[in-house]
């Protein structure tokens, strides 16, 4: 009969070892690029269902082969723009929004 130590061993022999860190999910991914079909098909979504459920970017990542956490994060940038005022409207200020020192000095 096997010893509790030798069960142990052979388990272990028969078991992957795992890293202890995995050093893929330490580097760096590159920014993804989208095809102008791709983002159209995405903005029309988006207009539909800003906040889609898995099975919904589960489709979309088949049917525009890109891989389904890809299409989280762009929904996820996307509601960011909507809530984000636009650089242009904040440039466009009127300047006697600013306070000029030299005129408040006493």
């Amino acid at each position: 009969e096997e010893s509790d130590e030798s069960k142990n061993n052979s388990l272990n022999d028969t078991l992957p070892l795992r890293p202890v860190r995995n050093l893929t999910n330490n580097t760096r991914r590159y920014r993804s690029s989208f095809k102008a079909e791709q983002i159209e098909i995405l903005e029309q979504t988006f207009s539909h269902t800003p906040y889609p459920d898995v099975t919904t970017r589960e489709r979309l990542s088949q049917r525009l082969n890109i891989e389904e956490n890809r299409i989280q994060i762009w929904f996820s940038n996307r509601r960011a723009r909507t809530r984000k005022p636009s650089v242009s409207n904040s440039s466009n200020a009127p300047a006697s929004n600013y306070i000029n020192d030299e005129e408040n000095t006493i």
